[in-house]
């Protein structure tokens, strides 16, 4: 098994993944992950000899496969992993226990083996890249355009993660190149990658490490668990409105605690989750059932109808009465 290869190779030795779709020359791979409860897609470029660039597509919850980590153990140390998240969260255990989460617009660095690997996708869906560089074939078999470059794969190794695994905002820099990986121009989809990749790494050299970076917030795994029983709890039964103090001395956890580790999984504070859950939740009724606006309001919560629809609106963008209207148009 060459070691610019391993990832892939792992993935399906693991049975983490089969193949869908597969060019003859293998510069293009699609994986068709196994997730427990909905699908995974991994669209794999093999762009320059020691780096490949990945599309990550995910409609999931739970990706905590045992074979995860034991595909992370035989992974080499030196496998570097960049990775950007455009759309929804992802949670990352790292070997002391400790979780980390990552929402739209940030993205982190470091060896593929630091980690037991992705977890969860707390918003139940994620869209992201991920740029595994195997430094040592990258430095010697780089494009010469590359080779002529100011550019040291280890210097940049250096500087995104001195040591452990960083978490950043990309910065405006930084996410426009990563969102020019899904403008890609079909016919000269190959060339633009290139392009592209070559980009990413030059701007990646520049990166200050006094600017951009996110304070970590590592989260040990019992509160963790603790925040996910309490999410599922909440969403239960929406009618019910729960006080941060109820639920901190129902599941032994402090309050400060409560909030900050919720904010981490999910993003957001546990009033903000729950309007929009329950927004979502009245407009499914909206789409789905011919009951009053009023009983769908009590329904999710509301015992005030003008609550309800300001609230409505906020979220959905439009008044409960106005959004079933457009479905009958």
């Amino acid at each position: 098994m060459s070691s610019d290869n391993i990832i892939w190779e792992q993935l399906l030795l693991n049975k983490i993944a089969s193949i869908t779709e597969q060019d003859k020359d293998g510069y293009y791979t699609v994986y068709k992950m196994n997730c427990r409860d909905g699908y995974g897609i991994r669209r794999v470029y093999r762009i320059f000899p020691g780096l490949d660039l990945v599309y990550d597509e995910f409609d999931t919850t739970d990706f905590s496969n045992v074979s995860q980590a034991q595909f992370h153990e035989k992974i080499s140390r030196d496998i570097m992993d960049i990775g950007y998240c455009r759309e929804g969260r992802l949670e990352c255990e790292f070997s002391n226990g400790l979780y980390v989460y990552m929402g739209k617009g940030d993205f982190f660095a470091g060896l593929v083996n630091e980690y037991h690997g992705v977890n969860a996708f707390p918003m139940e869906n994620y869209q992201g890249i991920s740029v595994y560089i195997y430094p040592d074939t990258l430095s010697q078999r780089a494009p010469q355009f590359l080779k002529n470059a100011p550019l040291n794969i280890y210097q940049i190794q250096d500087k995104l993660f001195p040591g452990t695994t960083r978490f950043r905002q990309a910065g405006n820099r930084l996410e426009h190149v990563f969102l020019d990986f899904y403008r890609v121009p079909e016919p000269i989809r190959r060339a633009y990658l290139e392009l592209k990749a070559a980009e990413l790494l030059l701007n990646l050299s520049l990166i200050d490490n006094t600017e951009e970076n996110i304070p970590q917030e590592y989260h040990p795994k019992q509160h963790v668990e603790i925040i996910k029983r309490i999410r599922k709890q909440i969403t239960g039964d929406i009618r019910r409105r729960h006080t941060i103090e109820e639920l901190a001395a129902e599941h032994g956890i402090s309050r400060t605690a409560l909030k900050s580790c919720f904010k981490g999984v999910y993003g957001i504070s546990i009033a903000a989750y729950m309007k929009e859950y329950r927004m979502k939740c009245a407009a499914t009724m909206l789409r789905q059932a011919n009951s009053s606006v009023s009983d769908i309001a009590f329904n999710v919560g509301y015992k005030n109808q003008s609550k309800f629809a300001a609230a409505f609106k906020e979220i959905i963008g439009v008044s409960p009465l106005n959004y079933r209207k457009q479905l009958s148009d």
